[in-house]
């Protein structure tokens, strides 16, 4: 049987060299890979399917994928998303206000830009209680990161849009927890995954 600790590090390594601003942050593991869901759905605190506005006829997306269906699909900018998340789920624009509020759930947008096109390419949830970002890594695992910018980068490019929703919306839409009763399974059937919440000099 694989050593716990060793396999935490190990993945740590790997994440840290996808995402060099994560090596000098103090981050958490919080969950295993899945390919059920991505970064976007993570954002609309969904675990069991992708938010995506891909190229498809509505009529071929299959039920683990979703994107509003008053929205246009193959359009990745800004937003789009922006569009999705207010309409759906009761965001509104804060500009780049990343700084908690006590009382808001805030997401954060990371994007591209060039020859003056943006391409969506990540989202983030703010912590409800403001402790870090909550990232889903594409197919790979979740993560609590302190700053938005520890995803920063080539892969992700940059923040360009905070939003923000009221507890009250939240709790009004039914999406407020789903993603912490999934943390509480994890932690329930993977004991051995707790050393990855153990300070960062443990894991050197």
């Amino acid at each position: 049987m694989p050593n716990p600790l060793r396999r935490v590090k190990m993945v740590r390594s790997a994440i840290e060299q996808e995402f060099p601003g994560l090596s000098n942050s103090r981050w958490y593991l919080k969950s295993p890979k899945s390919t059920k869901y991505q970064c976007i759905g993570w954002a609309a605190c969904e675990s069991h399917r992708k938010w995506w506005p891909w190229d498809w006829p509505r009529h071929l997306y299959p039920p683990e994928v979703y994107w509003p269906a008053h929205l246009p699909v193959g359009d990745e900018s800004i937003q789009n998303f922006v569009n999705a998340f207010v309409d759906e789920l009761g965001y509104e624009s804060c500009g780049r206000n990343e700084e908690f509020e006590f009382g808001y759930q805030k997401i954060a947008i990371y994007a591209k830009i060039a020859n003056g096109a943006d391409k969506t390419k990540h989202m983030a949830r703010q912590h409800l209680l403001g402790r870090g970002w909550l990232s889903k890594l594409g197919g790979n695992v979740d993560i609590l990161h302190a700053s938005l910018r520890d995803l920063e980068g080539d892969l992700y490019g940059k923040v360009e849009q905070v939003l923000r929703r009221s507890w009250r919306t939240a709790f009004s839409k039914g999406l407020a927890l789903p993603s912490s009763f999934r943390f509480l399974l994890y932690r329930l059937r993977h004991p051995s995954w707790i050393v990855s919440n153990l300070k960062r000099r443990f894991l050197a």
